[in-house]
């Protein structure tokens, strides 16, 4: 899915109702076995987005909160602790990738554009991205347009990846 791309991430683009996320959960099942970690968070706002990375953290025992204050933690300082628990998972095995998905990042926020390009500083995450809209990384990543894609067209598209 990803090839030659300034960022580890691909947009997979198209109107409402089109099958965008039903086509990432068929690739993902089809290619677990090279998933050693895979996370999908609700892009749809910036709250939703922090919600769902706190509630990750959570899942993970990852701090969400300062040690010394005890207030909440800024977002990207959250995912920079998830991304140390994932690359002290991931030193494990020496296969796959960490999987992001941001679903649903129908509106252009700094949080999203932020939070995205940290996790592509790691070398082993990729970032799958479902929007109605083309232009949510302006140009940083790879486009996968569904547009006048077929049924037929994305599930050969997701088997081959």
């Amino acid at each position: 899915m990803i090839q030659n791309t300034k960022l580890s991430a691909v947009i997979i683009s198209g109107l409402g109702g089109m099958g965008k996320s039903q086509l990432v959960r068929k690739y993902l099942t089809l290619h677990k076995r090279n998933i050693p970690i895979c996370h999908w968070v609700n892009g749809e706002t910036a709250e939703s987005l922090q919600s769902t990375f706190e509630q990750f953290a959570a899942y993970l025992n990852v701090p969400t909160t300062d040690k010394q204050t005890d207030k909440p933690l800024q977002l990207l300082e959250i995912v920079s602790n998830i991304l140390d628990h994932v690359k002290e998972k991931m030193t494990q095995s020496n296969d796959g990738n960490y999987i992001i998905v941001i679903d649903n990042v129908d509106d252009i926020y700094d949080d999203f554009k932020k939070v995205t390009r940290q996790i592509c500083t790691y070398s082993r995450s990729i970032v799958l991205i479902t929007s109605r809209r083309r232009d949510v990384l302006s140009g940083e990543s790879e486009l996968l347009d569904l547009s006048e894609w077929t049924k037929e067209d994305a599930m050969e598209y997701a088997n081959v990846g």
